[in-house]
C-alpha cells in the first residue's frame, strides 16, 4: 500500500521551501522563487499538507503543536466501513426523535439553538450551531512518523499563514 499524503509542520515546510534541491527543480518555472505546497506535492508525487498550529504554555511561551515532524500516511479517496485509511472523522448523526439515535435537539449531527440576547436593550437574538464529531486513528499500520526532521527554529521566525490559507 503506497502512502497518499505527507503532513508537514511549519518548521519542516520552511526548511523544504528553502531546500536547494527543490529550488533548483523549479528555478526556470517559478520566477518568484518561493516553493509552495502544490510544487512540493508535484516534486514528491504525493499530496503534501501543511499542519500549522501554535499553543501557549501556562507561562505564555509559544510552541508548534506539530513540532518538527512529518507524517506519511495512507488515506483512501472514497471511504467506506472496510477501508484502511490512517484516520477517519466520525459524525454522530441521526436525530433524537428517531428512538434516541442521535444527540438531543439535532438533525444529522447538527444542532442549532436560537436565544434572545441577555441584555434586552440589544434587541437581538443569538444563534449557535453545534456539530458532534471526532477524529480517530483507524489503521495505525498505515502511518509513519518522522521526528526531529529539522532543527527547531526560534519561535517567531516563521510567519503565520494568512487567514484562509
Amino acid at each position: 500500500m503506497n502512502p497518499t499524503a505527507l503532513v508537514i509542520s511549519d518548521p519542516v515546510f520552511v526548511a523544504l521551501q528553502n531546500h536547494p534541491d527543490l529550488i533548483e527543480r523549479f528555478k526556470y518555472t517559478n520566477p518568484q522563487g518561493a516553493i509552495d505546497i502544490g510544487q512540493m506535492s508535484q516534486a514528491f508525487g504525493i499530496n503534501v499538507v501543511r499542519a500549522s498550529a501554535i499553543s501557549l504554555s501556562a507561562g505564555n511561551v509559544p510552541s508548534w503543536i506539530w513540532g518538527v515532524t512529518a507524517i506519511l500516511l495512507f488515506a483512501q479517496a472514497a471511504t467506506d466501513m472496510m477501508d484502511v485509511s490512517a484516520a477517519k472523522t466520525f459524525v454522530w448523526t441521526g436525530s433524537a426523535d428517531k428512538a434516541g439515535s442521535g444527540p438531543p435537539m439535532t438533525t444529522d449531527g447538527y444542532g442549532v439553538v436560537e436565544y434572545p440576547d441577555p441584555y434586552l436593550s440589544a434587541k437581538t437574538d443569538w444563534i449557535a450551531a453545534d456539530w458532534y464529531w471526532d477524529v480517530a486513528i483507524t489503521a495505525q499500520e498505515t502511518i509513519f512518523q518522522f521526528t526531529n526532521v529539522v532543527s527547531a527554529p526560534t519561535m517567531g521566525t516563521i510567519a503565520a499563514p494568512p487567514v484562509g490559507y
